[in-house]
C-alpha cells in the first residue's frame, strides 16, 4: 500500500522535468501490487534494441476488442502508467505498456537529456505498434500520447497505422513548449526534422480525440481547439481543469466514458 501511495503522489507532483529525465528503476511492478491479468514481454525494434513491454488482458466479462498502446513523455518510466491501464482493462480494454530505449528494463541508449526527445522513441512506439497488431490480431488499436509522447506518436504514425488517436498535452506549438518548459539556464535542445514532424501533425488524418488541461502552462488551450477545428468530422476536444497531461488521473472513470463515446461516435463507426 505505501509503494501504491508513492506512486499516485510521484505521478500528480513530477509535472515539470525540463527535458529528458529517465528512471530506470520501477516505483513498483504490477507483480508487486497483486495485479494477475498482466503478462511480460520483450519487443525487439527494426534497429535490434530490446524493449520491456507490460501486457494488461481485458477483463473478459468486459472485453471491447481494442488495444490501446501508451506513449508516454520525456520522463519516467511505465510504472507510473500501472493504475491507469488496470482502469482500462477492467473496463475491457487490452493495454500495452512499454519503456523506451534508455528507460525503464528497456535497451541502453546514451542520452543528453538536454534534449527533448529523440526520433529514436518513435521506432520503439512504432516497433510496439507492429508487436501488438500481431499479437491482438483483428482487434481495432489505438495510441494513447502524453505530452512529448504526441510528438513521438505523430512520427510513428508516419511509417505504422493504427485506428485512433487519443492524446493530452499535444503539443502542436513547439517554440512556446520549449520556451515555458525549458530551464533558462540550460535551454532545451529538438532533435533535427522536428519541424518536419509538427507538419505531419497538421496533415494527420487518424481519427483524433484531444484532452486539454484549462490550466495547462505549456499547451495553449486555443490553439488546440483551432487544430481540432480544422478537421471536425475526425478530431474531437475535451478541456478539463487541470495541469499539463493529467486528464487520466483528474477524470478517471469520466475520461473512460468520454473515450468509449469517441469511439462509438467517430473513430469506430
Amino acid at each position: 500500500m505505501k509503494k501504491l501511495l508513492s506512486l499516485i503522489i510521484l505521478v500528480l507532483t513530477c509535472t515539470k522535468t525540463f527535458a529528458i529525465a529517465p528512471w530506470r528503476d520501477y516505483l513498483v511492478t504490477p507483480t508487486d501490487m497483486g495485479i494477475t491479468n498482466v503478462k511480460y514481454h520483450t519487443i525487439t525494434t527494426a534497429d535490434d534494441k530490446a524493449l520491456q513491454a507490460w501486457i494488461f488482458n481485458a477483463d473478459a466479462k468486459m472485453k471491447k476488442n481494442i488495444t490501446l498502446v501508451f506513449a508516454y513523455g520525456d520522463y519516467g518510466n511505465m510504472s507510473q502508467w500501472i493504475l491507469p491501464a488496470v482502469d482500462l482493462s477492467k473496463y475491457g480494454y487490452d493495454v500495452v505498456c512499454f519503456d523506451y530505449r534508455g528507460f525503464g528494463g528497456s535497451a541502453d541508449f546514451p542520452m543528453d537529456e538536454s534534449y527533448l526527445y529523440y526520433h529514436e522513441f518513435a521506432l520503439d512506439l512504432e516497433a510496439t505498434v507492429r508487436w501488438a497488431k500481431q499479437q491482438y490480431a483483428g482487434q481495432k488499436l489505438g495510441v494513447l500520447a502524453f505530452s512529448t509522447g504526441s510528438l513521438i506518436a505523430v512520427e510513428a504514425l508516419q511509417k505504422v497505422s493504427v485506428d485512433f488517436l487519443v492524446a493530452d498535452g499535444f503539443i502542436i506549438n513547439i517554440e512556446r513548449f520549449k520556451k515555458l518548459y525549458q530551464d533558462p539556464a540550460s535551454p532545451l535542445k529538438l532533435p533535427a526534422k522536428t519541424t518536419q514532424t509538427l507538419e505531419q501533425m497538421k496533415a494527420l488524418k487518424t481519427p483524433l480525440l484531444i484532452f486539454a488541461g484549462s490550466r495547462d502552462k505549456y499547451v495553449a488551450v486555443n490553439e488546440i481547439h483551432d487544430f481540432v477545428s480544422l478537421n471536425r468530422n475526425k478530431r474531437e476536444l475535451g478541456i478539463y481543469n487541470g495541469l499539463h497531461a493529467e486528464s487520466l488521473w483528474v477524470l478517471r472513470d469520466k475520461w473512460i466514458a468520454r473515450l468509449d463515446l469517441f469511439l462509438k461516435n467517430k473513430a469506430l463507426k
